[in-house]
């Protein structure tokens, strides 16, 4: 995979990222404190770690297909766009929230596949500092 298909799939990444960011958001308006709230939290703090560990993996190998996966990625980002606004509406929020959470396990899922741990990966991974070689 280029380095340009790694930011292109960053890119939608990211988009998920806000999106889970505003769900939270929501999650906290709608039933704070609830084990919805908690787990959206977990979820964002998880999609965030992966996200991270990309960006300094960003010069090691990826796995996978970056045509189909950013198609994949931006079917689930029209899917949780479409969740988010009928949350924001009222409209059947538990049934959409639950909706919402399994399209994030799977954007947290996918983007966790993109990198497998081996040895030339430490460097990337901060053990010299930075993160970068």
């Amino acid at each position: 995979m280029t380095t340009s298909e790694k930011n292109e799939l960053l890119d939608q990444l990211s988009a998920c990222h806000n999106r889970v960011n505003y769900f939270s958001l929501l999650a906290g308006d709608k039933a704070q404190g609830s084990a919805m709230f908690r787990h959206t939290e977990e979820q964002n703090r998880r999609l965030n770690e992966e996200i991270d560990m990309l960006l300094r993996g960003l010069y090691a190998d990826w796995n996978g297909n970056a045509a189909h996966l950013k198609g994949e990625f931006a079917h689930i980002n029209e899917e949780l766009a479409k969740n988010l606004s009928e949350i924001e509406h009222d409209a059947n929020v538990a049934q959409n929230a639950a909706q919402a959470s399994d399209h994030i396990d799977e954007v947290i899922g996918l983007a966790a596949s993109l990198i497998t741990a081996d040895d030339n990966l430490e460097c990337y991974l901060g053990v010299y500092g930075s993160g970068y070689p």
